[in-house]
C-alpha cells in the first residue's frame, strides 16, 4: 500500500476540532510548539496512555500531541483527542480511507507549520513513541546546527537522551 499522505516539506493544513478540553483551531492550539498529529486507526486509549506517560519528554522538546480518531467514543477522553468520523481532517492531510483503515499515521510538524516527518505503523502494532520523540529531537538538532547528525549519535539509551536534552536546552532555551 502506498500512502497519499502529505509530503515532507509541505504546509500542514489548519483545521477546527473539538477535544476533551473544548474547541480548538489546530495552528493556534500549537502556538510556537512542534506538533505531533496522529491519525489513529482503532481505539486510541493505548496511545493516550503512552503519550501521557511521555508528557515530560514531549514538553522538553516543545511538542504538543493531538490524536485524530475515527472512533466517536474517543471524544469522551479528557486528552488532546479529536474525532473525525467522516474523515474531514484526514482528507486535509490527503489520507484516504484505505490509508487509515489498517494503519496509524504520524505527522511531525515544525513551528513554521511544515510537515517534517511522516511515520506509518500497521494497525496491529503499537506506535513507537520513543522513535517519534527521537525524530523530533533529531530535527531540532539539525535545525539548531544547520547540519546533519551522525547516526551513531542517536543511539536509544539514557546517555544519549541526556546529551540530546542538554543540547536542546542550550540551543533552544528548553527546560531539561
Amino acid at each position: 500500500m502506498t500512502s497519499t499522505s502529505l509530503q515532507i516539506g509541505t504546509a500542514a493544513p489548519d483545521f477546527a476540532a473539538r477535544i476533551g478540553q473544548g474547541p480548538i483551531q489546530f495552528h493556534q492550539w500549537l502556538g510556537d510548539a512542534w506538533g505531533v498529529l496522529i491519525f489513529q486507526s482503532g481505539p486510541a486509549a493505548a496511545s493516550i496512555w503512552a503519550i501521557a506517560k511521555r508528557r515530560d519528554q514531549f514538553s522538553r522538546r516543545a511538542a504538543r500531541v493531538l490524536t485524530i480518531a475515527a472512533d466517536a467514543s474517543a471524544a469522551r477522553i479528557e486528552a488532546p483527542v479529536a474525532t473525525d468520523p467522516v474523515g474531514e481532517i484526514a482528507s486535509l492531510y490527503r489520507l484516504a480511507d484505505a490509508d487509515t483503515a489498517d494503519t496509524s499515521i504520524v505527522h511531525v510538524i515544525d513551528p513554521s507549520r511544515k510537515v517534517r516527518l511522516v511515520l506509518t505503523y500497521p494497525a496491529n502494532a503499537d506506535l513507537d513513541f520513543d522513535e517519534i520523540i527521537r525524530g523530533i529531537g533529531r530535527l531540532q538538532m539539525i535545525d539548531a546546527h544547520d547540519s546533519k547528525n551522525p547516526a551513531k549519535y542517536w543511539r536509544a539509551n539514557e546517555e544519549t537522551s541526556a546529551r540530546v536534552a542538554a543540547v536542546l536546552s542550550e540551543h533552544l532555551s528548553l527546560p531539561v
